[in-house]
C-alpha cells in the first residue's frame, strides 16, 4: 500500500459525521418545537383569560339589568 491510494471505507467517515449532526438536529428541532410549544401556550392562556373575563363581566351586566327591571317593575 507504499505509493498507491489507500481505500478508506466510507460508511465509517459517514458514520462519525452523521451521528453528530444527527444528535444536534434533534436537539436543534426539539427547541424549537418547544419554543413554538411555549409561544402557542402563551396564545391559549391569553385567549382563555380574555374568555372567562367576557363571561364573568357579562354575567356582572346581565345582572345588573336584571336588578334595574326588577326595580323598574316594583
Amino acid at each position: 500500500l507504499q505509493e498507491k491510494l489507500k481505500i478508506v471505507d466510507a460508511t465509517h467517515i459517514i458514520a462519525d459525521v452523521a451521528i453528530p449532526n444527527t444528535v444536534e438536529l434533534l436537539r436543534e428541532g426539539r427547541k424549537k418545537n418547544s419554543s413554538s410549544n411555549q409561544e402557542r401556550e402563551k396564545e391559549i392562556e391569553d385567549s382563555f383569560r380574555k374568555i372567562l373575563f367576557r363571561a364573568r363581566t357579562s354575567s356582572k351586566l346581565n345582572q345588573g339589568r336584571f336588578s334595574q327591571r326588577a326595580s323598574f317593575v316594583n
